[in-house]
This record gives structure tokens, sequence and C-alpha cells, in this order.
């Protein structure tokens, strides 16, 4: 599920932190005619197939629909280290290496590239092109890595760097995540926020099977434990929301 908002990255920022909103939204989002709507607050449903099913106010959207959508779908299996390359690639050697990237091979196609690249064939040309947008597309994930630790997503973040160092295991670009994931176990700080995030998550996680009003404690005892911690003050907001809550 993802939001989209016309108004800026900054506002919209501080209204997510401030409510604690857990989706992710797209801002500064324009009209799309893909997607057209004649006023706001307004959902899309869309199908494996990429078709809209339905749209309408996101009140009048039902679970049953959404099970209906997703009847035969398979979950992917890939999902951020799957890429797509930008380019179409007419030398074969190449294109089978586009495949492997986009089944989430990421790591074995940057590889099999460089390798490509060192025996100075036919293929060189193209295979640099490919070798600098999976490159690319690492330093954007790695990007957006620091961009949640910033924020004091740190599970999300550092899962992010996981994938990246196990994906790349034995190259430059598997090996700088692996470091920066080093970085963030041996700062203090990190390394206390990253503790403090996963037992939001957990105390989440139990929200969402019993209830706000049976999950004050847990939520409290999270802000308790890690006082001085992003995940602790959003704690505290949420132990205030459960007890207010009617279920």
């Amino acid at each position: 599920m993802i939001a989209l908002s016309d108004e800026e990255d900054e506002k919209v920022a501080k209204y997510l932190e401030k409510n604690d909103i857990q989706v992710r939204v797209a801002s500064g989002f324009k009209d799309n005619p893909g997607y057209p709507t004649r006023g706001i607050p307004a959902s899309f449903l869309v199908g494996p197939e990429g078709k809209i099913l339905w749209k309408g106010h996101p009140s009048s959207l039902k679970g049953d629909m959404i099970k209906k959508a997703l009847k035969g779908a398979k979950k992917g299996s890939v999902d951020f280290m799957s890429y797509s390359t930008q380019s179409k690639f007419d030398d074969k050697a190449v294109s089978k290496l586009a495949e492997t990237a986009g089944k989430g091979k990421m790591g074995k196609a940057l590889k099999d590239t460089r390798e490509l690249i060192a025996k100075a064939d036919g293929s060189q040309e193209q295979a640099k092109l490919f070798e600098a947008e999976l490159v690319a597309y690492a330093k954007l994930l790695r990007d957006q890595t620091e961009v949640f630790i910033t924020k004091r997503e740190m599970v999300t973040g550092t899962d992010v760097l996981t994938a990246i160092a196990k994906e790349f295991k034995g190259q430059d670009v598997g090996d700088a995540a692996a470091t920066r994931l080093s970085e963030i176990e041996s700062d203090e700080v990190l390394a206390k926020e990253w503790k403090a995030d996963k037992a939001l998550i957990k105390a989440r996680q139990y929200a969402a099977k019993k209830g706000m009003k049976k999950s004050v404690k847990k939520f409290e005892d999270v802000a308790k434990k890690f006082v001085d911690t992003a995940a602790g003050k959003k704690a505290r907001t949420l132990a205030r929301e459960a007890r207010a809550s009617k279920h």
C-alpha cells in the first residue's frame, strides 16, 4: 500500500512523524491520467496484472474486495533486490545478465558483468553500461538506508544493508554495506536506537493481534526502557493512544 500526496516532502514528513504514520507516502505527486479522480481522498485497488479493479472513497474499500483482487496472486520473492534495466541491450550476453538481475540475483549479475568486461570482447561497451546501472542502483539503496537511519527507522535501514551485504558478498558494494552495519553496531547511540526500534516493532505486532487496549503495558515498557530514543518517544505516544482506545 502506498499513499500519494501533492504536498512537498518536508510538510509530509512532519505530518507522518507527528502522527506516527507507518504507510509509505510519495510526496510531490502530480495528477496522473492513469489514475483519474475528481476529488480527494480517493483510493485505487490495483490487481496483480496492473489493472485498476476498483476506485472510490477509502472508507468504501472492504477487506473482501482486497482478498478477491489478491486471489491467485503470487508473492514476489526478490522485492527491492530485483533490478529492471533502464536500457535495451542487443548483446545477448548482456541481455542475459539483465534477466539475471531482474530475477533478484543482482550480486551474480554484477560479478558476471565485471568478468565479461575483463574479457574485453565485443560485449564490453554494453557490459560497462549495465555495470554502471547496477552500481548506481546499489548506491541508491545505500542512500535510502541512510535516510531510514537518520529518521531512526533502524530496522528497515539495517534490513536493507544486510540484504545488500549478503547479495553482493565479496564485492565492493557488499563490503561497504557490511562495514556500515559494523559501524552501526559499534556506535552506542545507533545501536540503542536499533534495539529500541526492534522492541517497538514487537509491541506494534502485539497490538495488531491483541488490540491497542491490551497493549498499553507493551508500549509503556518500551518507553521506559528506551527513554531517550526515537522509538521510546513514539512508544509514549502509542501508550497514550492505547489507554484511550476502545479496542
